[in-house]
């Protein structure tokens, strides 16, 4: 593993026939599959570059400002295959390969869905993750997006078939692409593995000029707990000491971290949540409710997701002595009728359960420091807690803990004993390496530049500009946005 191409790189001296998979017409995407065909190509390995995208996917954004129209950009699809060809890349037509299924199976239910798999593959969890992504919402109603899931399911089938027709005829031992909860990406890389390929996912680093690449997923902890340990290694080799890991827990416990400051402002100094002086309190801090990756489990123990170890807190909880106060973080200022927070509907019946609405102004840090106990799924205020030296305990499998610690409570049993103890107090050096590792992760781009959509260039020339209709269409969006 080299420092400059930062995390699982290919070894240079074994040559590979390398397939890297751009899964989106979007100018990330096309940043993330160009520098990564670029330096695999520089290091001597065979590279073929195919976008899977079919050019019309706008259901397949994640992000608004993702969307290419040929009114907004100047054939950014063209211009790509171009630039790439000349650096010696070849780029695959997918037109040549036949686009199209004959039978899109349907789905009742969600899940089914889930459950579907085709050709033993886990099909169904990959798209239904991937639409997760999409709509923000794990428990989707499949009826009221019936379109949405049917383009899907033939999105999926198509790329399937492509894939692993081409993973065939060009013998590949490696396939590359990026965030894998996008669908197509998600596709590319199970086809992979079910032929026994490599793979390699290409995301951001610790800011927008670095990139850094995992084996398995962008969503494994295992991935991330080898970088980080690696990145430890590395600090603890040199004459580096921890100035650096302990600025940041410290920033940690002061509420201060810089991955924090876009949602620090949603909450009040002032607005207090008044505890019961009667009973303790544990306050449960939900993440996001949505899917990360069809491709990985993060089952941790018992516990199939955050509402499970949720009721399983509930059940070992003495009711009389025990509230418990439900927490979304971080605060959101959008309507407190958002569709996914209905998953939470039987847990509000318990007696002693209180929800703090998603756009209250109240400080999680301030529940931090009151609460008798804290619990996260897969949180990082499950780290700040610890910074902060408050007593937590951590039921799912985030990327920073350490399974070892005892504030892993994995499963009932465990969560049983932890609770019938005096709560023990962290110490927080024990995320120096988390922290040494987050402060600055990744290789910078070599060949790609470009800092938002609109914006990309190969070499110093641009890959493609954004017309003067677009911008200006596209300013008026925001000032109405804005306005309204």
């Amino acid at each position: 593993m080299e420092l400059e191409q930062w995390g699982d790189w290919p070894n240079r001296e074994s040559k590979r026939r390398v397939l890297v998979v751009n899964p989106l017409s979007n100018w990330w995407c096309y940043k993330f599959s160009m520098e990564l065909a670029l330096r695999l190509k520089a290091d001597d390995h065979e590279v073929l570059y195919i976008n899977l995208d079919n050019g019309n996917s706008q259901d397949l954004q994640v992000n608004e400002d993702d969307t290419f129209s040929r009114w907004q950009f100047k054939h950014p699809r063209d211009s790509v295959s171009e630039k790439l060809k000349i650096a010696g890349i070849e780029v695959v037509s997918t037109t040549t390969l036949g686009a199209s299924v004959a039978d899109v199976p349907t789905f009742h239910n969600l899940n089914a869905l889930q459950r579907w798999k085709h050709e033993e593959r886990d099909s169904g969890k990959i798209v239904s993750a991937a639409i997760s992504g999409v709509l923000k919402q794990r428990n989707f109603d499949v009826s009221m997006n019936y379109s949405l899931v049917e383009s899907y399911v033939e999105q999926y089938l198509i790329a399937a078939r492509l894939v692993e027709s081409m993973l065939v005829k060009h013998h590949i031992d490696l396939v590359a692409t990026t965030n894998d909860r996008l669908l197509l990406a998600a596709t590319a890389l199970s086809e992979a593995r079910n032929c026994r390929v490599e793979t390699l996912i290409g995301y951001w680093g610790s800011d927008e000029n670095r990139f850094v690449c995992y084996a398995n997923s962008l969503y494994s902890p295992d991935d991330w707990r080898r970088h980080i340990s690696w990145k430890w290694q590395q600090r603890k080799s040199t004459t580096c000491d921890d100035q650096a890991a302990e600025g940041k827990i410290s920033e940690a416990a002061e509420g201060k971290l810089k991955s924090t400051q876009h949602f620090r402002h949603s909450m009040s100094e002032s607005q207090e949540f008044s505890f019961s002086s009667r009973k303790k309190t544990l306050v449960f801090f939900p993440t996001t409710p949505w899917e990360y990756s069809g491709l990985v489990s993060r089952r941790c123990g018992d516990f199939t997701d955050q509402l499970e170890a949720l009721e399983a807190i509930l059940d070992a909880l003495d009711p009389t002595e025990w509230d418990v106060v439900i927490r979304h973080h971080p605060p959101s200022k959008r309507s407190l009728a958002r569709p996914e927070l209905d998953v939470w509907e039987h847990i509000r019946v318990h007696s002693n359960v209180s929800e703090i609405p998603p756009d209250s102004t109240i400080n999680s840090y301030r529940l931090l420091d009151a609460a008798d106990m804290n619990a996260v799924w897969v949180s990082t205020i499950g780290a700040e807690a610890i910074a902060r030296r408050r007593p937590v305990m951590v039921l799912g499998e985030p990327y920073w803990l350490d399974p070892s610690w005892e504030f892993a409570v994995p499963t009932r049993q465990r969560l049983t004993e932890y609770l019938a103890q005096p709560s023990p107090i962290p110490n927080p050096s024990i995320l120096k390496p988390y922290f040494h590792f987050f402060e600055e992760y990744g290789a910078p781009f070599k060949n790609v530049g470009g800092t938002g959509a609109g914006q990309l260039s190969m070499d110093g020339d641009a890959v493609f500009d954004r017309t003067f209709l677009g911008t200006a269409l596209r300013t008026a969006t925001h000032v109405l946005k804005r306005v309204l």
